[in-house]
């Protein structure tokens, strides 16, 4: 607590504020002749700007910056301990724990200005060199301000983002976990850059949809096992991925989706497994996650397929409504036919005298019905050849929205165009090593996600054709032309494509689309090409192939 009296006889105009935590403030005014008051002014942020004090004096600093450890061996991928053994009298011992001095009781950390607590001694082992920034430890004849711990401050100052935004050591504990967590995880250094980069918000314009009601809601009567306890040992994704299976069987898709439901249940009764053999939480966390994506497609499977029995159902209802409806109106013409022979009937019974007239009359009669029924018969032959046509145009129209749309999706992963063979998916020579066959990690991503929209989309034929520039020999172009087109095909059916459904074919450094003079040329040549047809797009499978360009 800090105390400031003004006692002057007229005190010059002042204004004294001191923003704390909660942002109050306290200001004194110039009052003629009037005793000024003692004012009492609690400094909350005293305690930081001390610790703040880095007096050299009588210390010995040694500072490392982010290219001092790119440069030490083994760089950024080793412990933060081993970076610090390069400084004089820091040691390590068996379990761990960075010694300075022959003492490691009094070593104190300080990470972003944040002074860690006791028994975090292993710190050093946990936060990876490369988030930090600057690393300084401060030994030797350490002043007062540094409190009982002085063996050595290692002061470290992180790259910014989640870390530097904490402020307590709860804080710091919860970020670093996040980070770690994520690396675990598989996130590289651009996606760790967004993790630990400084918050910001974005105003954004957003447009919802209202869904139809019954969307959300599930019979959850249905479920397998209801989940009536939570056990703190039992990592939350297990819960999630039985919660994801249940909604999956709610949905009807152990009847609707029989083979995704079970290969649900067994993700699920995998996770479970490995829960109960005390595998590592993050195999636990992995398997009970493909338990929720794999629950998720037969839930969505079973909704598609729902709602096409009830379209075929409405059809059906449609149909015979209007077989009712023609069946109803022959009767009615019928009636109305025999009506008109009884009339004439009686016209000649009572019209016997003057037969010959009747027999005209009766005559032009005939004349004019057979005449309407003519003309009936050719509005009747209009009407269905107008039906027919509308119904060939309505489905042409849906074929082409369908294949704009599968152009649009196949576009968002792979390079895409529209062909009078079909859609052509153009899979550069990156997604190869050079020389090589096996996919990368990128190609199996991007096939991944081009199986998820061939299988929600049945009758759709992929021929995958391999081609090459024109280095090396005829046969060696040859073979790995159709090791790629292989490798390709075998990753589509790993991903539940129908192996009717696929073709591979190698055609080697024949048809090329650019000129092989040219390094840029030649990689454009190097691809693997997938042709997309079937009927639901408007293009007939087994579509001739152009011939191979030499």
């Amino acid at each position: 607590m800090l105390t400031v009296r003004l006692s002057a006889a007229r005190a010059l105009a002042a204004a004294v504020s001191v923003c704390a935590t909660t942002g109050a403030f306290a200001q004194v005014a110039d009052q003629p002749g009037a005793s000024l008051p003692t004012i009492v002014v609690t400094a909350q942020h005293l305690n930081e700007e001390r610790s703040r004090i880095d007096t050299q004096t009588g210390a010995s600093t040694y500072t490392f910056n982010s290219n001092d450890i790119q440069s030490a061996p083994g760089g950024d991928n080793v412990q933060l301990n081993q970076v610090m053994l390069q400084v004089p009298d820091a040691a390590q011992d068996s379990f761990g724990q960075l010694h300075i001095r022959g003492d490691h009781n009094g070593l104190q950390f300080r990470l972003n200005g944040v002074i860690l607590p006791d028994g975090i001694s292993v710190f050093g082992q946990t936060l990876p060199p490369r988030m930090i920034a600057s690393m300084k430890l401060i030994t030797g004849s350490l002043p007062a301000e540094y409190g009982l711990r002085s063996a050595g401050i290692i002061d470290l100052t992180t790259k910014g983002g989640a870390l530097q935004l904490a402020r307590s050591p709860a804080q710091l504990e919860r970020a670093i976990d996040h980070v770690n967590e994520a690396r675990s995880y598989g996130f590289g250094e651009d996606d760790l850059r967004l993790l630990t980069a400084a918050e910001t918000a974005e105003q954004v314009t957003a447009n919802y949809e209202l869904m139809q009601r019954g969307t959300y809601t599930y019979d959850m009567s249905k479920a397998r096992e209801p989940i009536t306890d939570f056990s703190p040992k039992v990592p939350l994704e297990i819960y999630e991925a039985r919660n994801a299976v249940s909604i999956a069987q709610s949905a009807g898709a152990d009847s609707l989706a029989p083979d995704a439901f079970q290969k649900a249940v067994s993700s699920l009764g995998n996770a479970d497994n490995l829960l109960a053999k005390k595998a590592s939480r993050k195999e636990v966390i992995a398997a009970a996650r493909d338990a929720v994506q794999t629950a998720a497609d037969a839930r969505a499977i079973a909704l598609q397929r729902a709602a096409q029995q009830k379209a075929a159902a409405q059809q059906a209802a449609s149909q015979a409504a209007v077989a009712a409806a023609d069946a109803k109106q022959k009767q009615e013409a019928a009636a109305r036919q025999q009506a008109e022979i009884q009339k004439l009937q009686a016209e000649r019974d009572s019209a016997q005298a003057a037969a010959a007239r009747a027999q005209a009359d009766a005559a032009a009669l005939a004349a004019q019905q057979q005449a309407q029924a003519a003309q009936q018969q050719a509005d009747a032959a209009q009407q269905q050849t107008k039906a027919a046509q509308e119904a060939a145009a309505r489905a042409e129209a849906e074929k082409q929205a369908l294949r704009a749309a599968l152009l649009d999706q196949f576009n968002r992963v792979l390079p895409t165009t529209d062909t009078p063979r079909g859609l052509q998916v153009n899979m550069a020579d990156v997604l190869f090593a050079f020389g090589k066959y096996e996919l990368q990690p990128s190609a199996r991503e991007a096939l991944a996600k081009f199986s998820g929209i061939v299988l929600a989309h049945p009758g759709l034929h992929l021929s995958v054709e391999g081609y090459t520039d024109s280095v090396g020999s005829d046969a060696f172009n040859q073979t790995l032309s159709e090791q790629r087109a292989n490798a390709v095909r075998d990753y589509l059916i790993q991903q539940g494509l129908d192996p009717n459904s696929i073709t591979a074919t190698g055609f080697g450094k024949s048809n090329p689309v650019a000129s092989n003079d040219t390094a840029a040329g030649r990689q454009q040549n190097r691809r693997v090409e997938i042709i997309i047809s079937g009927e639901v797009i408007g293009t007939k499978i087994g579509a001739p192939i152009a011939p191979p360009q030499q």
